[in-house]
């Protein structure tokens, strides 16, 4: 059979299914091809977009031609030498870590140009991804969510392949660019694991909803990433650009280097493992959006204070670690302490961003002859660099100038996300009686070398007595590290 599109094409014979088609050989102008034949249905049109809207995009399977044939649009695209389910198949269970992370950074690099065109695929799976020309691409965008589109009465919103579906899919909420990274995070547990994170669960819906992450043997940091792709929260999910940076980052060896001065001082903690359990719940009003992305935040949380303590008992010999709970943790060395608070939920408060979490940092010694004996710094989970961008950040207050009163005993110091500090950051000291003393800077659960080296060496001079108030006030500049 022929058919005439802008150019003419001889039709073989069927391949295969799409999710709104059938899939047949085809050749023409260019060999090697298939040709989908997608019935005319209300809202089928919609993938015909695609020859200009992605143009040009990383990993996405291009259109080389399209048009109407009798009671279907037909569109033209290069034939894949097999899907990633075919290549699961051939395995018999999960690939090579290298093959693996080969298909992660070819699709997050496809949903990244998606992500700048504003172009939501919304049932990224194995099948959904071939190999082209050694690049693993995405096809099949037959129920994306296009800007221009997504107004109209068929959107097939209602449509998902349930072991990919992300939460907000399953409560029928619009989905974005996170619910992509949500399936991606499920393909990733697929590809180390050999089956889907949910497979074994009767409930599909009350597991995506609810249910904590199974472990897995994925390497390094890796199942840290998996799990904060598949956050109920779809703020709480990495974009694209940073899953791409964190997938290199989750595979990097532990850091030789570091921790010198806590080695010097021959000081210890013990190894503690604290206990990960997320609690998710439905968000369906803003009370519950925090809600859920509090959950996720502690969670990350956990993670991130637990990574830091580990780093640390690396370098020692001797101490006493005591462990609570949501991230706490006190180290005692001799006389002198370092702790992590635990992570608890923000009020709401009047800042240029949001906060949605909020701990504390502290080192201290026994007072010195001028009653100086130590430090705490602010650790906040929100926007505050880029709007929707959440993530935690580490930052430290004094007392103004207008408040003339002497520092505290123990200064910096740390705030909650309320009152004081948005008084503090939005008057910028010339208001109240607290200021900002250091920038926002972010604390990364997959890279906290600079983190536990400053904190490391802090508690080496506590126990060595050498810890002094700060020489300088503020100690560096913060105007400029947060939104406005």
């Amino acid at each position: 059979m022929q058919i005439q599109l802008d150019s003419t094409w001889t039709i073989g014979s069927q391949i295969g299914n799409g999710a709104f088609g059938r899939v047949l050989e085809a050749s023409g102008p260019q060999d090697g091809c298939v040709a989908k034949f997608i019935p005319k249905e209300p809202g089928a049109e919609r993938e015909l977009l695609f020859d200009t809207r992605l143009a040009g995009a990383h990993n996405v399977v291009p259109i080389l031609d399209s048009g109407e044939h009798l009671d279907d649009w037909v569109i033209i695209m290069p034939r894949a030498t097999r899907s990633l389910r075919d290549e699961l198949i051939s395995h018999r269970g999960p690939l090579d870590i290298q093959d693996a992370v080969k298909v992660l950074e070819d699709v997050s690099d496809a949903l990244e140009d998606m992500l700048v065109r504003d172009v939501v695929h919304r049932d990224i799976k194995p099948e959904n991804i071939l190999l082209l020309e050694d690049k693993w691409c995405l096809a099949d965008f037959g129920i994306s969510r296009y800007a221009e589109a997504s107004t109209q009465a068929n959107t097939h919103k209602y449509r998902l392949t349930p072991a990919y579906a992300a939460p907000e899919q399953w409560r029928l909420q619009r989905a974005t660019g996170a619910a992509d990274m949500y399936a991606l995070g499920v393909v990733a547990y697929e590809l180390i694991v050999g089956q889907t994170p949910f497979a074994t669960h009767r409930d599909l819906q009350e597991a995506h909803l609810h249910s904590p992450v199974p472990p897995s043997n994925a390497p390094g940091k890796l199942h840290y990433l998996i799990e904060y792709c598949l956050a109920k929260a779809p703020e709480a999910r990495p974009t694209p650009a940073d899953f791409r940076k964190q997938l290199k980052l989750s595979l990097r060896g532990a850091v030789g280097e570091g921790l010198s001065a806590l080695e010097n001082a021959n000081q210890a903690l013990a190894r503690t493992k604290l206990e990960l359990a997320r609690k998710e719940s439905e968000a369906k009003t803003a009370a519950d959006r925090r809600t859920a992305m509090a959950d996720s935040a502690i969670h990350i949380y956990r993670r991130l204070s637990k990574e830091a303590l580990d780093a640390f008992s690396d370098s020692a010999g001797q101490g006493e670690v005591n462990a609570g709970e949501n991230g706490a943790w006190t180290l005692v060395l001799g006389d002198s302490r370092l702790e992590m608070s635990a992570a608890v939920p923000a009020g709401t408060a009047d800042l240029p961003f949001e906060v949605i979490a909020c701990a504390a940092v502290h080192v201290r010694r026994p007072r010195d002859a001028r009653g100086y004996e130590g430090r705490s710094h602010s650790l906040w989970y929100g926007d505050v660099a880029v709007e929707g961008q959440f993530q935690w950040f580490e930052t430290a207050f004094i007392q103004s100038i207008v408040a003339r009163q002497p520092q505290p005993s123990a200064h910096p110091y740390a705030l909650m996300a309320g009152p004081a500090a948005a008084e503090a950051i939005r008057g910028g000291g010339t208001s109240g009686r607290d200021q900002l003393a250091r920038p926002f800077t972010p604390v990364d659960v997959f890279d906290l070398d600079e983190f536990v080296q400053r904190w490391a060496g802090w508690l080496a001079a506590a126990f060595n007595g050498t810890l002094h108030s700060p020489s300088m006030l503020p100690e560096s500049r913060p105007e400029g590290s947060w939104r406005q």
